[in-house]
């Protein structure tokens, strides 16, 4: 008697399983933006992975992201079916008109602001530069002075030609150097003047259309991804 309410249970359960399976199928998403910055809504479902299961059926999809337009779609799931859907979004009117304006800004604002601080920074460099040449002349032609005046006889001509020679580089390598200071002066008072008034240009601001849905609840499940069907548990509230 054990034996057959056994067989029976078992034959039960087994028939359960078989009936209540549901045939399903998947469909990958291949997305610009990505996923993670794009929004997938089938049905009444929201979605945050690349591939999903779904029941056979028809399905209404809306793919969103910000600064772009909103992509409407349907597709039919089969049983063990395998759907691809590629989808690059279109930017909105005003995205483009932000990313002109910032390329414009770049162009009048961000460019000249690198010449002036390049330029300046080279005669800077360069005014350093010339210093530290002209103070290793000025000893140069110091120590050569020294053996100038120790020098003797037929050995002071030649000295002192090379202390002129050494003297004459020297105060070349001091007018290079005023020449460059004063540069360097003008060029960063130009760029003090010219960055303030750089400054005064206002930057543009990007302001993205709000979500086509707006999600108020959502449940967290096992692998970081939303449940399948009526179990999502979120309210949507449509901007479209």
């Amino acid at each position: 008697m054990t034996k057959q309410i056994i067989t029976i249970s078992f034959f039960f359960f087994i028939s359960f399983s078989v009936f209540s399976q549901v045939d399903t199928g998947q469909v990958k998403f291949n997305l610009f933006p990505i996923i993670g910055k794009s929004y997938v809504k089938i049905n009444d479902s929201l979605y945050n992975q690349l591939k999903v299961q779904l029941p056979v059926g028809d399905y209404d999809i809306t793919i969103w992201a910000p600064n772009y337009l909103q992509k409407d779609t349907s597709i039919s799931i089969y049983k063990d079916s395998l759907v691809y859907m590629r989808t690059i979004l279109s930017p909105t009117p005003e995205y483009i008109a932000y990313k002109n304006e910032l390329k414009n800004y770049k162009k009048k604002v961000t460019i000249p602001k690198i010449i002036s601080y390049g330029t300046s920074s080279a005669l800077t460099i360069g005014t350093v530069g010339y210093y530290l040449h002209a103070r290793q002349q000025w000893d140069i032609a110091l120590e050569a002075h020294n053996q100038y005046e120790r020098s003797l006889s037929d050995e002071v001509l030649a000295n002192r030609k090379a202390y002129e020679e050494k003297r004459d580089k020297y105060t070349q390598s001091r007018k290079t150097t005023f020449v460059l200071g004063g540069a360097s002066i003008v060029s960063w008072g130009v760029t003090y003047f010219l960055v303030k008034k750089l400054n005064k240009r206002a930057k543009p601001i990007n302001h993205p259309a709000p979500p086509v849905f707006e999600i108020t609840s959502i449940p967290i499940h096992q692998n970081n991804h939303l449940p399948l069907g009526s179990d999502v548990g979120l309210t949507l509230k449509y901007n479209f």
